[in-house]
């Protein structure tokens, strides 16, 4: 028999909707639209192969399926797990638990997938004293303890382990005002003869493409490309007209940039992101809830551009990833 996992998030929703009966007032409640909360039930209700809830047209009204009643009482359960485990983190002071974490990572994750939700989470934990580094290229030699990072991991390290965090789609993106101009490319190959905006601070500028073949343009003198110091940069250029970036598709729903992806039949390259935290750090009480947190942001986003997250996070098993 298969095990099923549930996400607090996904006992959240279903829990605020049983009690409310409202998809819009359970919506508000959750601080996500209705649209979001109608697809979460729906993939909840695929996931155990069974009806919670029935629909009243065009009212945004439900009423609980006959005999969930023991679905209803689980997820019930996760939420108030969750709810204690909240207000037990509350109560944590600076002298016992060092109370200072330090988040690492790039800037789309900061803007896009932990920034939304940070101000929420100071007012809530007041005492945690938590410092940002926004950079592109991570390297933990000189890493505090009590640093945390999310990006890419190039090499395992002993002190550190490692949670897979999200597999982010990489596409190629051109904004309209750029294909009225310089016409659509008909091939990766055809990129040549286009412009590419290309990072300057990236050691390989392959490493914007993945695995996608670029590795057959970019050895040519010949590649219209620029140099930019950036991320965001590169962003608003291509908005502009500039020219062609790759980007995660996911990056492209949250910061709602006015780009197409040109080459729609070509799969994306998967790029790995890890939260990586040392293991010492790692047994304190504000690393955890730190973690937990990042990922509820993680889920949040996602839910908010009805994106499935790769990686189901679990937080009572944490494994080492393979090298």
């Amino acid at each position: 028999m298969k095990k099923l996992n549930f996400s607090v998030n996904e006992a959240r929703a279903v829990t605020t909707l049983g009690k409310t009966l409202n998809v819009a007032s359970a919506a508000r409640i959750l601080d996500i639209s209705p649209n979001a909360l109608n697809i979460s039930i729906a993939r909840i209700e695929q996931k155990i192969n069974c009806t919670l809830f029935v629909r009243r047209q065009k009212t945004g009204e439900v009423t609980i399926a006959p005999g969930v009643d023991c679905v209803l009482a689980y997820m019930q359960t996760i939420t108030d797990a969750a709810d204690l485990i909240e207000d037990q983190n509350k109560t944590w002071s600076s002298d016992t638990t060092g109370g200072q974490v330090i988040l690492s990572t790039s800037h789309t994750i900061m803007e896009y997938i932990v920034g939304p939700y940070f101000v929420d989470f100071i007012n809530k934990n007041p005492q945690l004293n938590v410092s940002f580094k926004q950079q592109d290229d991570l390297n933990s030699s000189s890493a505090a303890i009590n640093e945390i990072f999310i990006s890419l991991c190039y090499e395992i390290e002993e002190d550190y382990e490692y949670f897979p965090f999200h597999a982010f789609i990489q596409r190629y993106w051109a904004s309209r005002k750029y294909l009225e101009r310089f016409g659509r490319p008909e091939s990766v190959e055809d990129l040549f003869h286009h412009r590419v905006l290309l990072r300057k601070n990236i050691k390989d500028p392959r490493m914007l493409f993945a695995s996608m073949p670029m590795s057959r343009v970019f050895p040519s003198n010949n590649v219209k490309g620029y140099e930019i110091y950036g991320a965001r940069i590169v962003d608003f250029l291509c908005e502009s007209g500039l020219g062609i970036m790759a980007a995660a598709e996911e990056t492209v729903k949250l910061s709602k940039l006015q780009v197409e992806n040109i080459f729609p039949n070509t799969e994306g390259a998967k790029i790995d992101i890890f939260v990586k935290v040392n293991k010492e750090f790692l047994k304190t009480p504000v690393a955890r809830y730190f973690i937990d947190w990042l990922f509820s942001c993680r889920d949040k986003a996602f839910q908010s551009i009805q994106t499935e997250p790769s990686y189901l996070y679990q937080n009572q098993h944490r494994e080492k990833i393979d090298a």
